[in-house]
This record gives C-alpha cells, structure tokens and sequence, in this order.
C-alpha cells in the first residue's frame, strides 16, 4: 500500500519552526530587559498565543507574524 502524501510541506513546516524560534527569542530578550515586569509578562503571554494561535499552513499568517516579531525584536535590541 503506498503511503499517504504529508498534510504539511517542508517549507511550511521549516517557516513555522522559524516563527518558535523567533518567539523563543523574543521571549528570552524581553525576560532579560529592564522592562517593567508586569509589561514583560503581559507581552510574553500575548506572543505565546499568538505562536499558537497562528494557522501554521497558512503562509501568509506565518510569513506575517514571522515580520513582526523580527520587528519587535530590532525595537527591543
């Protein structure tokens, strides 16, 4: 019986992986600022929901969030 073809392509999955990674990058940055720390955790949450809120077939979504945390990450830099 032949396999069943993947849901998901590489590419997909690669740029979704590229998001976590943003975000656990992100997270690690804010956790460490001299941010207040009621700010840092409010933030901290909203990403992470948002990570796992985001369609991970949905390239537009992927490519979209994967822009703004870059962005976030050169503000806080």
């Amino acid at each position: 019986m032949p396999e069943r073809a993947a849901g998901w392509h590489m590419s997909e999955v690669t740029a979704f992986d590229v998001v976590v990674e943003l975000s656990n990058a992100l997270i690690a940055r804010l956790l460490a600022s001299d941010l207040s720390p009621s700010l840092t955790a409010t933030e901290v949450v909203a990403w992470r929901n948002e990570v796992h809120s985001v369609d991970p077939g949905d390239p537009e979504a992927i490519d979209e969030l994967s822009r703004r945390l870059l962005d976030r990450l050169e503000e806080i830099s």
